[in-house]
């Protein structure tokens, strides 16, 4: 059950789906790329301010991990080319500017697979999971040195180059 705190919906979240994306391949989707950069910036520094937990019946707390320290506050949900969804989890302990530039760093693994679907990192990433399409899928934002990890609701786990 340890894992089902990664399904429990966070407070504040952003959703990016497919068209957006397709639209930034655009002239004028450029400018409006930059214009998303640094509302999720703004919208990460806002949630960060904010620390919300998961709490159990007394009789059930062996039921919630002590090891996960993800954020219940914010977390963006993208949709991929192939219409699978990712949410994407930071690590509380670490910065808000880590957060955000993290934040940059996946948008750009995005732009990346929208531009060069299916020959892009994020697309042979997402094809290791392609025998369970029904999954959830998560990027992790974790510690120093910060590194980007594809899961999904199992916890099979595959692990981006870092930029």
């Amino acid at each position: 059950f340890n894992a089902f705190e990664w399904v429990i919906p966070t407070a504040f979240g952003v959703l990016i789906l497919k068209p957006y994306f397709e639209g930034f391949l655009s002239e004028a989707g450029k400018d409006h790329y930059v214009l998303l950069k640094k509302f999720i910036g703004d919208f990460l520094e806002k949630g960060k301010e904010y620390n919300f937990s998961v709490i159990a019946a007394k009789q059930s707390s062996e039921k919630l991990s002590q090891k996960y320290n993800k954020s219940f506050s914010v977390s963006i949900e993208m949709q991929t080319k192939n219409d699978r969804t990712i949410k994407v989890l930071y690590d509380n302990s670490i910065s808000v500017e880590e957060w955000k530039n993290a934040s940059e760093e996946i948008l750009n693994i995005f732009d990346d697979h929208y531009k060069n679907y299916p020959n892009d990192e994020l697309t042979s990433k997402i094809k290791q999971f392609d025998n369970k399409p029904h999954r959830k899928l998560y990027i992790t934002v974790d510690k120093f040195p910060q590194k980007y990890i594809l899961k999904d609701d199992t916890e099979m786990m595959i692990e981006f180059k870092n930029q």
